[in-house]
């Protein structure tokens, strides 16, 4: 007529047995359906043939957005940084533009935000006694609208600099046509990107011929933002006769090696 007590308890027990299964499934659905939505939204590819997929195609919705970390997120959309184009984009706008000094609001404030994205993926993080630093160097682009730009009187130069890490000194050099002019400067490591300039003597040579050369006593500071085997970015403040350059504004100055 009816099962024993023994054989109701078993099946009362298996039954308990698949509820629990199914409490398990239950909960670990979502987050199969969670993950497999996210691998599938991540790496879609335009070009792959299941791109036509409308279920593929469309973005991630607002419930799958919603539980996915914000570190998740940044891993996925991250753009990844391409230092080429960016130092090719830079010397397209200041090419033409006296170094910078003819460059319109809103080149400037393009070129500086490629200066932002080239400085995020400097691949010398200690750039203030690396030896990278050595050799000849042009002045693509600076925000300063004095010499340092090149500019002599009502004439703008090209400007280079020659460091030399075992002296510990530099020379910039501003030529124009058969005139030269010339900063000598050492410096001290104030940090890991850092450098305390002290300006030496300043001159002029005309056809090679030294005309004059006096002495200085200024100083600057530098912080280099961007090193790598042909490219450099340094933000520099300078001060007259002052020990201490803090004051002054700070200029932006992108340079290419020459040699």
């Amino acid at each position: 007529h009816g099962m024993s007590r023994s054989c109701k308890r078993s099946v009362c027990n298996e039954m308990k047995h698949l509820f629990a299964d199914l409490c398990h499934m239950l909960i670990f659905l979502p987050l199969i359906s969670l993950a497999l939505s996210a691998v599938c939204d991540a790496f879609r590819s335009p070009a792959s043939p299941l791109s036509s997929s409308p279920t593929l195609s469309r973005p991630l919705s607002r419930r799958t957005a919603r539980r996915l970390s914000p570190q998740m997120l940044t891993n996925i959309f991250k753009p990844s940084v391409d230092a080429a184009s960016l130092k090719r984009e830079i010397g397209r706008i200041a090419k033409g533009k006296d170094n910078g000094i003819k460059v319109t609001p809103a080149e400037r404030e393009k070129i500086l935000s490629l200066v932002k994205q080239l400085e995020s993926s400097s691949p010398i993080k200690a750039a203030a006694q690396s030896k990278r630093l050595n050799g000849l160097w042009r002045l693509v682009y600076t925000t300063t609208p004095g010499s340092s730009a090149g500019k002599l009187g009502p004439f703008v130069g090209d400007v280079t600099q020659m460091i030399d890490m075992d002296s510990d000194v530099y020379i910039n050099y501003v030529d124009i046509g058969p005139v030269q002019a010339f900063l000598e400067a050492s410096w001290d490591v104030l940090g890991p990107n850092r450098w305390r300039v002290k300006f030496q003597n300043i001159g002029f040579r005309v056809f090679g011929i030294p005309l004059a050369k006096n002495e200085l006593k200024n100083v600057g500071d530098w912080r280099m933002t961007y090193l790598d085997d042909d490219y450099r970015i340094l933000w520099a403040r300078g001060s007259r006769q002052q020990p201490d350059a803090s004051a002054m504004p700070e200029n932006v100055y992108v340079l290419r090696r020459v040699s």
